[in-house]
């Protein structure tokens, strides 16, 4: 064989190699920045949940002190307020 042959392919074979490691690496950073605003964009779901159930609460307490104010003043005496 002829060795500038062989070098020739040692040479593709590294080259092989290196894009193989760089796309693996690139697409580790992908699916790690991936899961980040997956985890991200669960925490921000979870709080807007969490505002709007205080929304909803704070809504349907002023609908209570509205339609039964005497009730709401004996219910925040009784409580202590």
């Amino acid at each position: 064989m002829n060795p500038s042959n062989n070098d020739g392919r040692e040479r593709i074979q590294e080259a092989q190699d290196r894009l193989s490691s760089g796309a693996r690496q690139t697409a580790d950073r992908i699916s790690d920045a991936a899961s980040d605003a997956a985890d991200t964009l669960y925490e921000k779901g979870s709080k807007v949940k969490r505002q709007m159930d205080e929304q909803q609460w704070l809504k349907a307490i002023r609908e209570y002190v509205e339609d039964y104010p005497i009730s709401a003043v004996g219910v925040a005496l009784a409580t202590g307020w």
